[in-house]
């Protein structure tokens, strides 16, 4: 009687697990997106307002690919690598608002390990950084050949970064 209980606890409480988890996941991978996703044109008049006047002279830094306004007021500077020249150039507010400054290189390390799992360890020819033809900068993931008995599930960017996922031969495009 007492292990029936015993064993009804357990179920409910891991029932109770699976129903918290995949929220929780929803709501952390929503935050980690809005946080790179660009605001709206009615949110953050000021933001909005110094980013056009200093858009041009932002993007005219070598290594700098796009200049955005963030969901959180940032002003985002995405260059390939973080470097100290780059960090001299661009200022850390603009007419007060904060500029954040995103490597895509170091976003492409900080998931390596995911990126790596996408068509298997062994099916990676290489992970990195490419830009369109626009100049947009993508995380690229180059397989030696697909699994099409296995689909693979990938998602469209991280951390606002386009990510492609490649045969080794193909080129990048829109």
């Amino acid at each position: 009687m007492s292990m029936t209980r015993q064993s009804a606890s357990g179920l409910a409480i891991a029932l109770m697990i699976l129903a918290w988890m995949p929220t929780s996941d929803r709501q952390a991978v929503a935050n980690q997106i809005d946080a790179y996703d660009e605001a709206r044109p009615n949110d953050y008049f000021a933001g909005h307002a110094a980013l056009e006047k200093y858009r041009t002279a932002l993007m005219k830094i070598p290594g700098v690919s796009l200049v955005y306004l963030g969901n959180d007021g940032n002003i985002v500077v995405r260059v390939r690598k973080f470097t100290p020249d780059i960090d001299q150039q661009i200022p850390k507010q603009l007419d007060g608002c904060p500029v954040k400054v995103v490597s895509v290189e170091d976003v492409m390390r900080r998931h390596l390990h995911e990126l790596e799992g996408i068509a298997g360890e062994d099916q990676i020819y290489s992970c990195g950084v490419e830009a369109f033809p626009g100049g947009q900068l993508a995380i690229v993931v180059r397989v030696a050949r697909p699994h099409f008995e296995q689909p693979m599930k990938v998602p469209t960017n991280i951390e606002g970064i386009p990510l492609r996922v490649l045969l080794a031969q193909d080129p990048l495009t829109n």
